[in-house]
């Protein structure tokens, strides 16, 4: 069983991170009085994000790290929403202290749900790893034909393996029926 740190988990972590911080902060970002973003804007974002995380995934990150890294990800997202935003007519930009609260209490709460998440993928994986030398190795499966038929040279199944007979009721009879 391959730890959480290791390749195609560094991936899914990464990512699971990336598209929750879009998320959160595209809802913070609306929340704050900002428009919605383009979705190939978003879509962009989140693959560079993606990237950009996966050297963090090599190991387990705490709620300080989290925060360090999310605060990062809504100023960036910040960022680029709002300058993406001026090329749509808005009446209203926002009350800045609104954004600014909305987008501290998105990050506060994404880092604290994967803190939590961290924790509990850490734990379920320790206890797997625990797990596994007490069940042991599985025994093998054989892969054999759940019916075969020993037949002579002339074609008649002299016995079914499966019921152990010589008794074949598939298929027509090998030998014409006698006329009455």
């Amino acid at each position: 069983m391959s730890a959480p740190t290791d390749g195609r988990w560094r991936s899914v972590r990464a990512g699971a991170f990336a598209l929750l911080a879009a998320q959160i902060a595209v809802i913070g970002h609306l929340a704050g009085g900002g428009t919605p973003p383009d979705l190939p804007l978003l879509t962009a974002m989140c693959a560079l994000l993606v990237v950009a995380l996966l050297p963090l995934a090599t190991r387990r990150q705490r709620f300080p790290a989290l925060l360090v890294a999310m605060a990062g990800t809504q100023v960036g997202f910040h960022l680029v929403l709002s300058l993406a935003g001026t090329h749509h007519p808005v009446s209203d930009p926002g009350d800045p202290i609104l954004m600014l609260a909305f987008h501290v209490l998105a990050a506060l709460v994404t880092a604290l749900m994967f803190s939590h998440g961290e924790r509990l993928l850490f734990a379920l994986h320790g206890w797997l790893t625990r797990l596994r030398p007490r069940l042991g190795a599985l025994p093998p499966v054989a892969a054999t034909a759940a019916w075969t038929a020993v037949v002579d040279r002339a074609g008649r199944v002299l016995r079914s393996r499966l019921t152990g007979s010589s008794v074949s009721r598939r298929g027509p009879p090998t030998e014409p029926a006698p006329s009455c």
